[in-house]
């Protein structure tokens, strides 16, 4: 039941990605319900250089990660065109209608519930691939995800916390491939949604205009803190990232990256079909480094002293390819005249594996350059 739910959802999204303009806030008026009106809310109360601000962030830390598990990376950088455009048109003074508003947010769930659609398929498949001779672990790794899932929507589905199942399932992924016996990440833990507006009191002020909310203060809504034992940080008001978030995300990361490299290095020999495996779960491990580079980088120096590095992926990069080369020799026996298409084949699976080898080295020479 809670599949086909999220199925009906994922093609709700698809639609309204498709059709666009006032159309798609009419589609998912009711099932969005109040979900969005605490953002709306929110950023009605701004001037309009926060209103400029809240909307990049908007974009940066939640469109833009939901669009790039969903989209072509050409459709992604018209859609970061597009949004670059809307960020001016308000900084120009012409500010969004509320049904503007509307439509925005009502976009960017789409983007992020297609997200988690598609990183749900992804997990069952990888647990599925991973864990093929252990039924009974694979039915346990699904339901903590159900368990996740049905924790949310309990909740009313709240709109704020929705990127905390994206950034389970990308770990989760990642550490199934790199290991696959090893630990799921923590469940993420989910606040209540926003009591009622008319619940809450206004704060008014001596002219009797609703006072205005820090610029950072509707970023950090945006990033929820999990419920986490505090931790001596240098405080930073002005930081747009959910430290305790991006700790637990690095510590993920650096694991998975630990578990892939004592793979590769407890293996021998490899084979062509095991080889793109280990590219498919470095690729993964690549994004997610990527991602987590764009919040590091906002950080002020202080903070970023504080964490633990985001390690590189050099060293597996480097082992990957002599496991690649040393597969390569055993397929290049005997002289090429005499090889049967079977060898001719692995031989081309491994051709594929150094290219993409060497592109994952020069993409990292590049974010260095950067």
């Amino acid at each position: 039941m809670l599949g086909g739910s999220r199925v009906l959802l994922a093609r709700c999204a698809v639609i309204a990605l498709l059709i666009g303009g006032s159309i798609v806030s009419n589609l998912r008026a009711n099932d969005n319900g109040d979900r969005l009106q605490s953002a709306m809310d929110e950023y009605s109360r701004l001037d309009a250089a926060a209103q400029q601000q809240w909307l990049s962030d908007l974009f940066r830390f939640r469109s833009e990660p939901a669009c790039r598990q969903t989209m072509k990376p050409k459709e992604v950088e018209r859609q970061l065109i597009r949004q670059r455009s809307i960020i001016d048109r308000v900084g120009d003074g012409r500010l969004l209608t509320t049904a503007g508003l509307h439509q925005l947010l009502t976009e960017v769930d789409s983007q992020e519930t297609l997200a988690i659609a598609k990183l749900e398929e992804a997990f069952r498949l990888t647990i599925q691939q991973t864990l093929a001779d252990d039924p009974a672990e694979i039915e346990r790794r699904a339901t903590a995800w159900e368990g996740i899932w049905s924790a949310w929507e309990g909740l009313g589905r709240p709109w704020e916390e929705q990127p905390k199942l994206i950034y389970w399932l990308e770990r989760a992924i990642a550490h199934q491939k790199a290991f696959s016996h090893a630990p799921l990440p923590a469940a993420p833990t989910f606040q209540s949604k926003t009591p009622p507006a008319q619940e809450v009191p206004s704060v008014v002020t001596a002219t009797n205009q609703p006072s205005k909310v820090p610029a950072e203060e509707p970023i950090k809504r945006l990033i929820k803190e999990p419920t986490i034992p505090p931790i001596d940080l240098p405080a930073d008001p002005q930081s747009p990232v959910d430290v305790e978030e991006l700790r637990v995300r690095i510590e993920g990361y650096n694991l998975a990256l630990v578990d892939l490299l004592a793979n590769l290095q407890g293996q021998e020999p490899w084979w062509p079909n095991q080889l793109e495996a280990l590219i498919e779960a470095m690729d993964d491990l690549d994004a997610v480094r990527a991602d987590l580079m764009l919040y590091w980088n906002v950080l002020p120096a202080a903070t970023r002293s504080t964490l633990k590095s985001i390690e590189p992926l050099d060293p597996v990069i480097a082992l990957a390819a002599s496991k690649t080369a040393a597969a390569r020799k055993r397929f290049e026996q005997p002289a090429a005249s005499r090889r049967s298409d079977d060898q001719v084949l692995q031989l081309r699976r491994l051709d594929r594996v150094s290219r993409r080898l060497a592109e994952l080295a020069q993409e990292k020479t590049r974010s260095d350059a950067d």
